[in-house]
């Protein structure tokens, strides 16, 4: 039997060049700053990296996670996200081989991970983020219902779906502004609702406003507890509205949207 092509070892290494990439998309796109141009740089001394000090996960197993001029250490943030997106895309390569699902789906982790990131760090979510893939969404479900493809949802519920999850937080941020004359949700976030919505329709949206609702709940309690945290210190919602998407697209979701919908 001949030996098949290791494509998700290629998949893997593509999928960790491309984390490294995100990790200066993550650092500089909130700062305004250009995320091509100048090169990666120390972010204490500003020493431009040698290219080989910037392959991906080697680099920075090679130095211990350090600065080889300045000797200050890097967040090992950096390695784990190249892992992540390198394993994320052998398992995309192995399950679809190298059709268009494996990138959609390659494009879409990739996107998650920033918006992530960068709302835990600055607690905002770039419209570039959320405003540009709900657009894509639309125009890729329109185009997908036309040429009759059936795994991406159709263009009706895309456009009802999305308005239907950005229109529920937008109401729910209202009305928790008008009884605690707080801002509780940013508009980040209700984009972001409208992105999921016009990719993957209502119970994607369902499932990812109640799981990213217990999980932020959850992990807010216990923050308050162990940091001593006053109960009104923000925290940001957007990432875990990106792991009740994931719940959704791993398939764990099924008891959840039988009692959502089935209390509908």
């Amino acid at each position: 039997m001949a030996m098949q092509f290791p494509w998700p070892w290629v998949g893997f290494l593509f999928g960790s060049l491309i984390g490294s990439f995100l990790n200066v998309c993550i650092y500089r796109i909130p700062l305004g700053l250009n995320f091509v141009t100048p090169g990666s740089r120390c972010g204490k001394c500003h020493t431009p990296l040698k290219v080989y000090d910037n392959i991906p996960i080697i680099g920075y197993l090679r130095l211990l996670g350090s600065c080889r001029f300045c000797g200050g250490t890097y967040s090992s943030r950096y390695f784990w996200n190249e892992m992540l997106v390198g394993a994320v895309a052998a398992l995309l390569v192995w399950k679809f081989q190298l059709g268009w699902q494996t990138w959609y789906f390659f494009a879409l982790a990739c996107t998650l991970l920033v918006i992530t990131w960068i709302d835990i760090d600055h607690q905002i979510i770039p419209d570039s983020m959320s405003i540009g893939p709900w657009v894509i969404g639309l125009a890729l479900a329109a185009i997908f219902t036309l040429r009759g493809v059936s795994w991406f949802v159709s263009f009706q519920e895309a456009v009802l779906a999305s308005l239907l999850g950005a229109g529920f937080l937008w109401a729910l941020a209202f009305v928790y502004e008008l009884i605690t004359g707080v801002d509780g949700l940013g508009m980040g976030d209700v984009k972001l609702m409208g992105f999921f919505g016009a990719h993957f329709g209502y119970e994607a949206v369902m499932v990812s406003i109640f799981v990213g609702s217990m999980l932020g709940a959850f992990f807010g309690l216990v923050w308050i507890v162990i940091q001593g945290k006053h109960k009104r210190t923000p925290i940001p919602f957007g990432p875990f509205l990106c792991l009740g998407l994931v719940v959704y697209l791993l398939g764990l979701h099924q008891g959840i949207s039988q009692w959502l919908f089935g209390a509908l």
